[in-house]
């Protein structure tokens, strides 16, 4: 009889061991070394923070030259700036795009260890429930009579209660691991779709490089006129400033061609709804065009991202429209996804969340994101939701290309607000 309570005891004790164990580990996760990845993210976020205060530096001496540019050679200084600030923010993005990697890496590290923890707190709960099964499975008048003493069954008691005291405790444990490893999977797939908008960023800057880098800089020093009109290298403000001229608006590469006038009135209709200025919205439409190369080109379900399709089907149907409905294409040239939809590059999920305010704001039952009027209002809801109404325009836009991510895509910011400023006045 003392040896079965033994054999029990040691059980016990074998289990408090684990217990221990696996509370310590869990416990003391934050304070083992650091890996060599670790190590190297941190090497990565040195450089971003080297690169950022050559940005800064920059941005501050064009915008001092920018202040005393009617000297003949200001100009061309500013050019020369303008271009070394776009590859500084180019090598800036390749430094993101390295650091994101690592830090997938270290997420797909951090879940192999948490794999390998709740499989094994599985197994020691099978054991539990084993051990607690066999006490279940006796009758307290069959405990009694293979016990040797009262003293002998209380200990057997208390070993039980113990067994589901401790089962209690590594539920715990199983339930914070559990929360760990969603946490690393959402971690994850954040980071998944963060470096699809660096990769994305990228190529716009290597051809918004290639463009400053076209322009025949001996050509500015013919006339002072040819100067003014190079106060600007952002191709959509170009762009802009040429269309105002010839009372135009086109989205390039969404195949619109409309007069400014009917731009300009379907922006006010969409500030006055949202308190969005519309210099801001067009600045947006015409970046978004310019930037999605892809746009319309792209078919469900290969070119729609897997967390996307869901919606696409239901915006579809909803509207009516075959599932042959155009989206924009998944990239060749790096690892992405394609799926928005429209003239606002709208993602179907995105536009299913704005799609009942928008339908409240304009007081239609089915607004469709491949209606211009529509994507103009959607993209002044989305806006506003980012504060973009009170103030907040520079964040809010910057969010609208790259959700919480933003502030590592002031680039694209810096790019719709330039192409805005070029409607101000003059709608």
């Amino acid at each position: 009889m003392s040896g079965k309570i033994f054999k029990i005891s040691c059980v016990c004790f074998g289990f408090l061991c684990f217990f221990v164990f696996a509370n310590r580990a869990i416990g003391e996760e934050s304070s083992t070394p650091p890996s060599d990845t670790a190590s190297q993210i941190e090497e990565k976020q040195s450089e971003l923070q080297t690169l950022e205060e050559k940005i800064k530096a920059l941005r501050e001496k064009n915008q001092q030259k920018e202040q005393e540019k009617s000297k003949l050679n200001k100009t061309i200084d500013i050019l020369g700036d303008q271009i070394g600030q776009t590859r500084l923010e180019l090598d800036k993005t390749k430094v993101n795009i390295e650091e994101t990697r690592l830090r997938i890496k270290m997420n797909l590290e951090d879940l192999q260890v948490l794999d390998i923890r709740m499989g094994n707190l599985k197994k020691e709960m099978e054991n539990i429930l084993r051990m607690i099964g066999d006490f279940d499975r006796r009758s307290l008048w069959e405990t009694l009579l293979q016990k040797g003493t009262f003293t002998d069954f209380l200990q057997s008691e208390q070993s039980y209660h113990s067994l589901q005291s401790k089962m209690m405790n590594i539920i715990s444990i199983t339930e914070d691991a559990k929360k760990a490893k969603q946490k690393k999977e959402q971690d994850l797939k954040d980071k998944q779709e963060e470096l699809q908008q660096f990769q994305k960023l990228q190529e716009v800057q290597k051809q918004s490089l290639a463009f400053e880098e076209s322009k025949n800089v001996t050509q500015l020093k013919k006339t002072t006129a040819e100067q003014q009109k190079v106060k600007s290298l952002i191709a959509e403000a170009q762009q802009a400033r040429e269309e105002i001229q010839q009372q135009i608006f086109t989205l390039r590469n969404a195949g619109i061609n409309i007069s400014l006038s009917k731009a300009e009135e379907m922006a006010k209709y969409a500030q006055n709804l949202t308190g969005v200025r519309a210099e801001l919205l067009l600045g947006v439409l015409k970046v978004e065009s310019n930037l999605g190369t892809n746009v319309g080109s792209g078919h469900y379900p290969d070119d729609v991202h897997p967390d996307h399709r869901e919606a696409f089907v239901r915006v579809t149907q909803k509207l009516g429209l075959p599932l042959t409905a155009p989206v924009s294409r998944k990239p060749t040239n790096y690892s992405g996804w394609g799926g928005a939809m429209g003239p606002g590059q709208i993602m179907p999920g995105t536009w299913e969340r704005v799609e009942p305010a928008l339908a409240s704001l304009t007081g239609q039952k089915s607004p469709s994101p491949y209606n211009l009027q529509d994507a103009f209002v959607a993209t002044a809801v989305i806006l506003q939701g980012g504060g973009a109404a009170s103030g907040n325009e520079y964040e809010a836009v910057n969010r609208y290309f790259a959700g919480p991510n933003w502030q590592r895509f002031t680039w694209y910011g810096d790019r719709v607000l330039a192409v805005a400023k070029e409607y101000e006045g003059k709608i």
